[in-house]
């Protein structure tokens, strides 16, 4: 995909929102191409087109990064933002679009591939989930909460134990010797 494609892009992304009791709707406004390209330093935006019609029916995109999986740096790539145009999905070709992505990765020493899929997003857990010829095989290796803290409470707690300010430009080395230290020991932490 190129910067002229936007249009299409959010076509594609605002089309279906996720169902529930609160219905989300994922954008990338106001330029998706843009926006994609923010979430790494070697990002592919991958479309397919419906040759007859000339238009983008699918899309995904991948961020190649350098991840710590067994506490040692691993080329890993991030695979996102699949979707399609709601009359192709039955009819995208998905066997051939991960033969592509395949082809794509190999050529550069990736390792790994990996996802996340929303818990309650059922539908494509099971799609993921289901083995089929001539396509990954998907494996859940890990649940991850993201959380919504209020942080004065969080601040006035936390000064009564520890000696808690806010870190300043001479702090860096020490930071970052401490998330070096310490983030290696999880896979999937990035290698910074």
């Amino acid at each position: 995909a190129t910067a002229n494609d936007d249009e299409e892009l959010l076509a594609i992304l605002e089309e279906t929102p996720m169902p529930g009791a609160i219905r989300l709707l994922y954008t990338r406004r106001p330029s998706p191409w843009l926006s994609f390209r923010r979430e790494g330093q070697d990002v592919e935006i991958l479309v397919c087109r419906d040759k007859k019609k000339n238009c983008i029916v699918s899309l995904g995109v991948y961020a190649i990064k350098e991840m710590y999986i067994n506490q040692e740096v691993r080329r890993v790539a991030y695979l996102f933002g699949l979707r399609s145009l709601q009359k192709y999905r039955l009819k995208f070709p998905l066997r051939e679009g991960y033969e592509f992505l395949k082809d794509q990765l190999l050529k550069q020493q990736v390792e790994f591939i990996y996802t996340s899929i929303v818990e309650k997003n059922v539908p494509t857990v099971k799609l993921f989930s289901k083995k089929r010829l001539g396509l990954p095989s998907y494996q859940n290796l890990f649940s991850y909460s993201t959380l919504c803290l209020n942080q004065s409470k969080v601040l006035k707690a936390s000064q009564k134990k520890n000696n808690i300010r806010q870190a300043t430009i001479y702090d860096i080395e020490d930071v970052y010797q401490f998330i070096q230290e310490n983030g290696k020991q999880w896979n999937g932490f990035p290698n910074i």
